[in-house]
């Protein structure tokens, strides 16, 4: 399993809707010595300058870049040669974690889901399932499309997950970006878990601190793409698409 190492400083402060981030982690160099991380960071350097941001005083992709990237490279049930290339990034911040999650696509991005709740897995898809706490049962999956269309859900495992509500997806601060150049489609994700709203899910309290053991896995899929594909941080070796496989899920640790 990977290990990633958040170091928590005091920086600067900006600000949310509800709450102020009061820590930010310092920054992690990123050494392009593989194509996959040097595919990764031609992405990221190919964004728009004015990319997604949670407020007037802070841009999270720009923020994310010098944090450690973890890349969704496992292609897990391969039906073509089609190969996007995507990328999750994690941060800890005194208001909850947030995720950031980046992919080039030379097919443009099926979206055509705009309501949430709806099956955005369909379309082409970024998606995180994380497990705050190990030792209590439950994960929360967020699955956006390119338009910042959102499924989210609680639970132990597949079936019977609690849908979040509106509210609670307003909750996410999700924020989203599409744009095409050249002959490459690039999209991203932002948003935040919020203490508050993970404790809201889990009934119990959520308080992150350092030395805390996370469980997540990072997805990218298109079930109904032109060319259907299904990569993933982690590896899952069963014969069948399955995304809610939380024994599969890597290791993080807030350090």
């Amino acid at each position: 399993m990977e290990l990633l190492a958040l170091q928590p400083t005091n920086s600067d402060i900006f600000g949310l809707a509800q709450g102020r981030f009061a820590r930010v982690p310092a920054a992690l160099t990123i050494t392009p010595d593989d194509d996959i991380s040097r595919e990764v960071l031609l992405v990221e350097e190919n964004l728009p300058e004015k990319s997604v941001s949670i407020d007037n005083n802070f841009r999270p992709s720009a923020y994310m870049r010098r944090t450690a990237l973890l890349p969704v490279t496992h292609n897990l049930w391969p039906t073509s040669d089609y190969v996007p290339v995507s990328v999750a990034r994690l941060a800890w911040l005194d208001i909850g974690l947030l995720v950031c999650m980046t992919c080039r696509e030379t097919e443009e991005p099926r979206r055509v889901f705009r309501q949430h709740r709806s099956p955005v897995f369909r379309d082409s898809c970024l998606e995180a399932f994380i497990q705050p706490l190990p030792a209590v049962p439950g994960y929360i999956n967020v699955e956006a499309n390119a338009v910042g269309t959102v499924l989210a859900g609680w639970g132990p495992r597949r079936g019977n997950r609690y849908l979040l509500t509106d509210e609670q997806i307003e909750a996410l601060h999700l924020q989203h970006m599409l744009e095409k150049r050249d002959d490459a489609w690039y999209w991203q994700i932002c948003f935040v878990l919020s203490s508050e709203l993970l404790t809201g899910l889990m009934g119990t309290e959520v308080f992150l601190q350092k030395g805390n053991a996370l469980r997540a896995n990072f997805y990218k899929c298109g079930d109904a793409t032109k060319y259907p594909h299904y990569f993933a941080w982690q590896p899952i070796r069963l014969p069948q698409p399955d995304f809610h496989q939380p024994g599969y899920f890597g290791n993080i640790i807030l350090d």
